[in-house]
């Protein structure tokens, strides 16, 4: 379905928004909701990575890349922020699918490599795993830091000035119309499985991708350099927050 920029944005900023919120004040959720909407837009993210590989003539997969990513993010969202069986069961699913979806994407582009005797398949190849590798790590930083229950002003930060990110290089550098709302084929290898339409929303211009990297970036910064920024009250002395039974310890 394709809507305008605008329609776009409101969307997808507005779910992370609202996926920091539900999660932030009921814990209970386990941070469900932060990695359904990081799990779609990864999702959408990796199809868009491998689109760019494929105008550039370069073997990519679809499956393959939507698989590393969200597997990486899985494993991300389970180790660190959800620990439950039922966690657990989905994703050792997910990860012996997926394991199948690399296997096979690995064989195909071995499989290019000697039938089309250059290293376009390999590189290709290598690519969109890195590609796809770099989408689930930062979207699991992503989620970890949506889900936590004690990081307002850290997750507030992120998503606006992302925001604010992407509407500035928007006014300045307007992006290319997108491919999949004008119709258009895209030129592609005829061992690559991207499709010219897809069923999500797509917007008239720019990519997800192009409004998603802001968002994981500043997700990582704020995540290791200011999770531990969550009201103003807490940039006061480390002093200060000290319990008031605090006593210092009797020499023997």
């Amino acid at each position: 379905m394709v809507v305008s920029n605008l329609v776009f944005d409101v969307v997808l900023f507005g779910a992370l928004l609202l996926a920091a919120l539900i999660d932030g004040s009921y814990p209970a959720t386990g941070g469900v909701v932060s990695l359904l909407v990081a799990v779609g837009a990864v999702y959408i993210a990796a199809q868009e990575w491998c689109d760019a590989l494929s105008r550039r003539k370069l073997w990519t997969q679809d499956a393959f890349s939507t698989a590393v990513a969200l597997s990486v993010l899985g494993f991300i969202y389970f180790w660190w922020r959800n620990t439950g069986d039922f966690a657990l069961l989905i994703l050792s699913i997910g990860l012996m699918m997926a394991s199948l979806m690399v296997a096979i994407g690995l064989i195909a582009a071995v499989s290019a490599v000697f039938k089309e005797g250059g290293v376009a398949a390999l590189s290709g190849f290598v690519l969109t795993f890195l590609g796809a590798f770099s989408l689930g790590v930062f979207g699991g930083v992503l989620t970890l830091l949506l889900s936590n229950p004690a990081g307002w002003l850290p997750k507030l930060l992120v998503i606006g000035v992302a925001l604010f990110v992407w509407k500035l290089r928007e006014s300045m550098r307007p992006p290319q119309a997108n491919e999949h709302a004008t119709h258009k084929d895209l030129v592609v290898p005829v061992s690559s499985t991207a499709h010219a339409m897809r069923w999500a929303l797509i917007p008239r211009g720019g990519t997800l991708l192009d409004r998603f990297v802001p968002v994981l970036l500043l997700a990582v910064v704020m995540f290791f350099f200011g999770s531990r920024i969550s009201t103003p009250d807490q940039l006061t002395s480390p002093v200060a927050a000290q319990p008031d039974n605090a006593t210092e310890p009797v020499a023997p």
